[in-house]
């Protein structure tokens, strides 16, 4: 299930299964205008970020909600969604997300801390948080309440309003909400509820002894201002500026899944999400539109220990490097990309690598040049009951052609032969641009 999938999202969203996702956290690119975000700085990412900025924040609103509509067919019921995003765009953004998944859908609005940059500014104050705005699928969201709790540490020697109860227990009093009866009086039992002078309850929230700390556990609130700093976090910086800090997306993950869950990033950038996914034993989809960046990504998942389970799709190859693939693996990554049914077995298959429309049309796939004659004609002879054939090869000769118009004129067979460029598309690069990606990579790949 562990994908890596190079490519916008917005092509490759509609593959993945409808309601397969637990929850989707997604840190786009922010309304910030401006060239740095070129991060890994290849035309992959040019050509996003021209899409995006042609006509201003009403169009980087419609570039996102585009992503945004793919995004919830993939979500089970029970799924969420956590969009990342700063004030730029934050008040816009949510109007898109009501649209979307509904006003009555949203759970929260997460500030979050962010590091501070450059000098402060001389006529307001300095901005240092971000949001989160947390949507459901719908009202029956998994939420992980165990997760939803903010666990303080505080020296033994030290106050901070705790006392010792006549119960012996350690820790702070407080109304009691929502608590009924019957509960106080099972609390109070405990050690752990008690009536104040004036006959009202009060409920002790207890601080155990973790060691050598007093340890507080509160709910959490929408205030996350507790986070790490990346500017602190030397052993998670994968040279990705607009990194977040794996504790932000650890809290996320955990407070919307279990362990099997399936997290989903669209901009995977430096691969946080993934990470933190694998860490806590949940399955992950994720991408990104630059080659580069999904480079990192495999790469930092490599260092884990164990190591994820993890396939790359999408990844743009130069003609050598496909033409360097064993046939079978080149035959099966064919079907793959056209949605064909792949012939599982690897040797006595007669020919055929695979069909597609209930088995009425055999394929056969090549990774050879200049696919001649006698080809063809095997390829007739093993056709059998299929009645058309497809033949995929990376050129064909003159003969090629006028054996496949004599079957069809003689024997009533369409053989159509498909040259794999056609088929690749955007995954075929020059080798000037493979070299380059290269290039880009190996300063990252080194310092990972």
């Amino acid at each position: 299930m562990n994908k890596i999938i190079c490519g916008d999202c917005i092509d490759w969203l509609e593959k993945i299964p409808a309601e397969s996702v637990d929850v989707c956290y997604i840190d786009p690119p922010f309304y910030s205008n401006k060239p740095h975000e070129f991060i890994w700085k290849n035309g992959y990412e040019k050509r996003a970020y021209d899409d995006r900025w042609a006509g201003g924040m009403t169009h980087y609103i419609g570039w996102m909600k585009k992503r945004v509509e793919r995004i919830k067919p993939t979500l089970k019921k029970t799924g969420s969604i956590f969009l990342h995003c700063d004030w730029r765009a934050s008040h816009r953004l949510r109007l898109m997300l009501d649209e979307v998944f509904g006003a009555k859908n949203f759970v929260n609005e997460i500030i979050c801390m962010s590091d501070l940059t450059g000098c402060p500014p001389a006529r307001y104050f300095q901005i240092n948080t971000q949001t989160v705005f947390w949507y459901s699928k719908s009202k029956h969201y998994k939420y992980v309440e165990d997760q939803m709790r903010k666990k303080t540490r505080f020296p033994k020697d030290s106050d901070h309003g705790f006392k010792t109860y006549s119960s012996g227990v350690v820790g702070y009093d407080m109304p009691p909400g929502n608590y009924k009866e019957k509960t106080l009086r099972e609390k109070e039992k405990n050690g752990l509820a008690f009536k104040n002078k004036k006959g009202n309850w009060r409920v002790i929230k207890a601080v155990s002894d973790g060691g050598k700390d007093w340890i507080r556990d509160d709910k959490m609130t929408n205030l996350w201002d507790d986070l790490p700093r990346m500017a602190h976090l030397k052993a998670e910086k994968r040279d990705y500026p607009t990194q977040k800090p794996e504790a932000l997306i650890e809290r996320i993950i955990s407070c919307s899944t279990n362990e099997g869950d399936v997290v989903l990033d669209c901009f995977g950038g430096g691969g946080t999400t993934a990470t933190v996914a694998a860490k806590l034993k949940r399955q992950f989809i994720t991408g990104d539109v630059s080659p580069v960046a999904v480079r990192v990504m495999s790469d930092r998942l490599k260092e884990l220990e164990p190591s994820p389970l993890f396939e790359i799709q999408g990844l743009p190859r130069s003609r050598a490097e496909w033409r360097a693939m064993n046939g079978h693996e080149f035959a099966e990554r064919i079907c793959r990309l056209k949605g064909w049914e792949c012939n599982q077995r690897k040797s006595g298959d007669g020919g055929i690598d695979g069909w597609f429309d209930n088995r009425r049309v055999a394929v056969q796939i090549k990774n050879s040049e200049r696919i001649g004659r006698v080809s063809i004609q095997q390829f007739f002879g093993a056709l059998g009951k299929a009645e058309e054939g497809i033949f995929v090869a990376w050129s064909f000769t003159k003969t090629a052609q006028e054996y496949r118009a004599q079957v069809k004129l003689e024997h009533g067979k369409d053989i159509t032969l498909m040259e794999v460029r056609k088929i690749l598309g955007g995954l075929l690069i020059s080798d000037e641009d493979a070299a380059q990606i290269e290039e880009l990579y190996a300063p990252h790949s080194k310092a990972a």
